[in-house]
């Protein structure tokens, strides 16, 4: 779990994604810095957890655009 918090907080990891991202994107992903950098490291997702939301949040954003298609 202390690697998840590396992603979370080097500033060229996910810090400089959501610095490009916009909109729901960008919201997304400071939530995800927010729980992968909690200080209790049991509180933490491990690393497949933080893959998980990141590919359930993408899944998600393709169904939105197929159905406004």
């Amino acid at each position: 779990k202390t690697h998840v918090w590396d992603v979370a907080n080097r500033p060229w990891l996910l810090p400089f994604i959501a610095g490009q991202a916009t909109g729901s994107v960008q919201k997304f992903l400071e939530s995800l810095i927010s729980f992968a950098s909690e200080q209790d490291p049991d509180k933490r997702p491990s690393f497949e957890e933080l893959v998980k939301r990141v590919d359930a949040f993408a899944k998600a954003r393709s169904r939105r655009r197929l159905s406004n298609s």
